[in-house]
């Protein structure tokens, strides 16, 4: 997360690993893919700050969530 003028720069996901964020309507949750060991892709919600993280497809989706568009 960043301020509108660059300032404040604050990571919110624990790796480098994580992809595709997305907000929920509302602002206080954000939902992103990351790679696992695995080798297959997990998504994941947390709170705005980064706290909460849970993982919503514990066993691993296998393909990048569709709000990619990709």
């Amino acid at each position: 997360m960043v301020d509108v003028d660059g300032s404040h720069r604050k990571k919110v996901t624990p790796d480098d690993a994580a992809r595709e964020p997305t907000w929920s309507p509302d602002g206080t949750r954000i939902a992103y893919s990351g790679w696992v060991p695995e080798g297959v892709y997990h998504v994941f919600v947390a709170n705005a700050d980064g706290s909460g993280r849970v993982d919503i497809t514990p066993n691993g989706s296998g393909t990048r969530p569709s709000w990619t568009g990709r």
